[in-house]
Formats: structure tokens, C-alpha cells, sequence
């Protein structure tokens, strides 16, 4: 499933729909560039809505960062209040009993502080779990809202083969996968949104 720019559609944000929900889902790293590793993975925060009438999927933001732990949880937080309780987080779990424990701990943070969030534990091969993703871009399914990739992420994209991706890294794709998945599986529950500038909110607001 080769990943080039032009498979990527972009949207001005009123073309997005409004009541469909929303997640940002994350693949985490937590290693500063440093002497030994220059080029660490990135912590990638993707932010991603699918409307099931049409099967179109649509990115709308991505952060990111190359830092510790602590400020990545800081990142994860800061993002969270910005998208308001109403989306999703996702935050992967890493094999082993350990990274069941960090991901419990995140979790329990980010539901005190009245996020709703969910927990990705699949264990497919990278490749498998972008496989519907990547099914989708083909297929001209996917959009992209405007200043979300820059150049060095297609090339990062264009790169992938879920394994060693040519030296470069997989992190956007992964936090995609992440974000198509778990928005086509049908679990979340959308909130409901009104357009404020439509001739229709006008109409209940007026009692026409």
C-alpha cells in the first residue's frame, strides 16, 4: 500500500463534519535527542474524526514532541484541555505488565481531570494495524485539514512498510492507525454539535 502526498485530500475545516466524535490518539515516546541518539522516535498526538455515513476519515491536528516522560505527560494534558472533554484520548499500551501500569496511570490522570479516555492494546504486527488505514487513503477516503504534515511527514509516510521503513520513523502512521481504528470500530459515542453560523441555527434560536 504504497503512502504518497497526492493520496492525501485537504479539506478547509467547514467541510469537516460537525457531529461525528473525535479522538487524538498517541504514540509515545519519551527520549530526548541526545549524543547516542540523534534522531530519537517523536511522541506523535494525532487528532482524527470518521463520518460511518460515508466512510470518510478526517485528520484534523497533530502535535508532537522529543522529551521526557514528564513533559510528554505534560504535552498530553496541555492538548487534552485545548480539545475540550468532548474528544477522545487514546493512549497506547506497550507490552508487558509494566506497560499495562503506565498506561493504567495515565488513564486514571487524565479521567480525574474529566477526560474520557481509552486504552489501544492491540497486538498486531505495524503493518496489520495500518493495513485499514491505508486501505482507506487508496481508496481517496481520507482528508487532511490544512497545516496538519508538513513535507518531512509524507516523506516519513511514503516510507512506511512496517518494518524498517527505510531508516525513517513510523510514529505518524502508528497514532493514524490508532485513530482509524479505533473511530471505525464503532465504540465511541459522537457529540453533538451545532454550527452556529448555519440558517438552521438561526431558525431555533428564533423559533422559526
Amino acid at each position: 500500500f504504497p503512502v504518497t502526498i497526492i493520496c492525501f485530500k485537504e479539506v478547509s475545516l467547514r467541510e469537516i463534519p460537525l457531529n461525528t466524535p473525535r479522538i487524538r490518539c498517541y504514540d509515545l515516546a519519551s527520549t530526548k535527542p541526545h549524543e547516542g541518539n540523534k534522531d530519537p522516535d517523536w511522541t506523535r498526538g494525532i487528532k482524527a474524526t470518521y463520518c460511518k455515513d460515508s466512510g470518510y476519515f478526517y485528520i484534523l491536528d497533530m502535535v508532537s514532541m522529543r522529551d521526557s516522560p514528564a513533559m510528554v505527560q505534560g504535552l498530553i494534558e496541555t492538548t487534552a484541555a485545548q480539545d475540550g472533554r468532548d474528544c477522545y484520548i487514546s493512549i497506547p499500551v506497550d507490552a508487558g505488565a509494566s506497560g499495562r501500569v503506565v498506561a493504567d496511570q495515565k488513564k486514571a490522570r487524565l479521567t480525574v481531570l474529566g477526560h474520557k479516555v481509552v486504552l489501544d492494546s492491540t497486538r498486531k504486527g505495524k503493518l496489520a494495524r495500518a493495513e485499514p488505514f491505508l486501505i482507506a487513503l487508496q481508496e481517496g477516503k481520507v482528508f487532511v485539514a490544512p497545516n496538519v504534515f508538513t513535507k518531512e511527514h509524507y516523506y516519513e509516510m511514503e516510507a512506511f512498510d512496517g518494518k524498517n521503513c527505510s531508516g525513517q520513523h513510523d510514529d505518524v502512521v502508528d497514532a493514524l492507525a490508532s485513530c482509524y481504528n479505533m473511530l471505525t470500530s464503532g465504540s465511541l459515542i459522537p457529540t453533538i454539535r451545532m454550527n452556529t453560523q448555519s440558517t438552521q441555527f438561526a431558525d431555533i434560536v428564533t423559533g422559526k
